[in-house]
């Protein structure tokens, strides 16, 4: 496709992986999508859409609990912190996690929930 041209050109470039990513779930290629999506994540301070897409991408696999996830990163990523740490909760009681993923959700609402005490703390 033409996205995917361009973005061997312009690898990491925001906007072209922002609509490919959507031509891709559009198109009904979610895995394709996702794959995609965890490539451009691994750049820190990526913008909260991108976390959004990777939710919905996951969700269309049938990986509620990867979906959640990522919705939890969109959530934080966006100021709403205490919505975040109810979506990383969900995911981890859904059972569906591998070991892994599991002690990376973990480790991350930790993060969140030490963040939030931080925050509240002050005066």
């Amino acid at each position: 496709t033409r996205y995917r041209t361009a973005l061997e050109l312009y690898p990491q470039n925001p906007a072209l992986t922002l609509g490919y990513v959507e031509s891709l779930l559009d198109a009904g290629q979610p895995n394709t999508a996702k794959q995609v999506l965890r490539d451009f994540l691994r750049e820190p301070a990526r913008k909260p859409r991108f976390y959004q897409l990777l939710a919905r991408a996951e969700d269309k696999l049938g990986n509620p609990a990867q979906a959640q996830i990522a919705l939890g990163e969109y959530y934080y990523r966006t100021g709403l912190s205490h919505e975040a740490v109810t979506q990383f909760n969900q995911a981890l009681k859904n059972g569906a996690l591998d070991f892994y993923d599991a002690s990376r959700a973990e480790a991350r609402l930790q993060e969140l929930k030490s963040e939030i005490a931080a925050l509240e703390a002050r005066p």
